[in-house]
């Protein structure tokens, strides 16, 4: 799933206007909400009381933090390539409502080049 302003979801309205012009839109307890959202439709689609999550990056904390509050819904949680190199480098900041990031930038952070 994609949460809100990402991937293929639905934008929300200050994505139309610079970044800078507006504070960040989703911060990770909105993600867990929306992910909370996505998981209680699964289950009723599918008619099942838990299913396997998997998480990447920023995703390993939104995944955590949702299984740490809804053990019987998760089935089996997979963290992969967590936040641990924000250790290494500041979290980002000031980067105002949100901030453009192609495929080739995401998965040239998660190289061994750059560890």
């Amino acid at each position: 799933m994609d949460v809100r302003g990402y991937g293929r979801s639905t934008r929300p309205a200050v994505m139309e206007e610079p970044p800078d012009k507006n504070p960040a839109f989703a911060d990770t307890r909105d993600a867990i909400r929306d992910v909370s959202a996505a998981v209680d439709f699964i289950l009723q689609r599918r008619g099942v009381t838990s299913i396997n999550l998997i998480g990447w990056s920023w995703g390993t904390s939104i995944m955590g933090g949702y299984a740490s509050q809804n053990n019987a819904k998760v089935n089996r949680l997979v963290l992969y390539a967590p936040l641990w190199l924000l250790r290494e480098r500041p979290p980002f900041s000031g980067t105002g409502a949100y901030r453009t990031a192609t495929k080739e930038h995401a998965y040239g952070r998660h190289t061994l080049a750059s560890i």
